[in-house]
């Protein structure tokens, strides 16, 4: 069963039609249930490979999600590169300035994947105990009925 990107009710993979709020389905719609549906994950190889392209092609924009797969996965290659540009290029600082911009745009959209905002950056103000409140909100589960998604009508 697949679910409408519009109100998240299931609907059969034949219909055209969501028969719940009576919207088009489109072909995209496919590519948007793998990024919000954990089983996609397991199940898909490629997703591993385009975790880095994401976060950068979105990298200049607060608007949307991310899931915790795409993030995640963009911050590991990301460090991979970082360390190989340390050990073998020693050239850390220039690759850091170009990536620190997309690196918190992601993070702000992983914030609202779960339905919280950029004001929650302040947190780490706090010292220890702001990191570590911080983490758990970039762990917490995608809420699927966040106001920040683009896909959700507001009626």
């Amino acid at each position: 069963m697949k679910k409408c990107p519009n109100c998240w009710n299931e609907v059969k993979p034949t219909d055209a039609v969501c028969p719940f709020c009576k919207e088009k389905l489109k072909r995209t719609f496919e590519y948007e249930a793998k990024l919000t549906d954990r089983s996609a994950y397991q199940n898909d190889k490629n997703l591993y490979v385009y975790a880095l392209p994401f976060l950068f092609q979105k990298g200049l924009t607060f608007k949307g999600v991310s899931s915790r797969f795409e993030y995640f996965m963009g911050l590991f290659y990301l460090a991979v590169i970082f360390t190989l540009c340390a050990i073998y290029l020693n050239v850390l600082l220039p690759v850091f300035y170009l990536s620190i911009i997309p690196i918190i745009n992601a993070t702000t959209r992983r914030l609202h994947d779960s339905n919280r905002n950029a004001k929650d950056y302040l947190i780490l103000l706090i010292p220890l105990m702001g990191i570590i409140f911080f983490f758990t909100y970039l762990v917490a589960e995608t809420n699927p009925h966040s106001v920040y998604r683009d896909h959700i009508k507001k009626g």
